[in-house]
């Protein structure tokens, strides 16, 4: 019953935020500056530019951050930070090139995991290479439904109907 409440306590306090509080409002994607941030390893960004974004920015039409298109010159951690404050989804995309290379990817997870909350609390989606699913961190899988985490099998495949669903 404890791991339960534990895994399962964002919801838990959304869902009790909601039952108490009637002025509650959960976020919309109106409500942000930009919909979708990507965080990714440096390595990946093949796939994120001809595979996601191809399908985010050109299919679906909503805006995205990438670190590689968006970043000024000059603090990047900050603009980073700032620009996952100010997306209304967060999608991680985890590899072992982001776990094991990306210096930035502990600082992101941990980020991305602070931010969900009762009024965003879908606000995280993971894609996981298959061989990734048990490395993730605790801090993020435990703020995580696991519908929210969708498993890809190869970074140069398209993603599958199942898979752009479920994004």
């Amino acid at each position: 019953m404890a791991y339960l409440v534990h895994r399962f306590r964002t919801a838990i306090e959304a869902s009790l935020v909601r039952i108490f509080i009637k002025a509650f409002r959960p976020m919309k994607s109106s409500d942000y500056k930009t919909h979708v941030f990507i965080g990714y390893a440096d390595d990946d960004v093949g796939f994120v530019r001809h595979i996601l974004l191809r399908y985010l920015e050109e299919d679906l039409k909503i805006s995205t951050f990438v670190h590689h298109r968006d970043l000024a010159p000059g603090y990047t951690d900050q603009q980073m930070f700032e620009a996952m404050r100010d997306s209304w989804r967060i999608l991680l995309v985890i590899t072992q090139r982001f776990l094991n290379n990306y210096n930035l990817s502990d600082i992101i997870m941990k980020y991305a995991s602070h931010s969900v909350s009762p009024a965003n609390e879908k606000r995280v989606v993971l894609l996981v290479q298959e061989t990734q699913l048990y490395n993730i961190p605790d801090s993020l899988y435990d703020v995580l439904e696991d519908s929210r985490i969708i498993a890809i099998s190869d970074l140069s495949a398209h993603l599958d109907y199942v898979q752009r669903q479920n994004l």
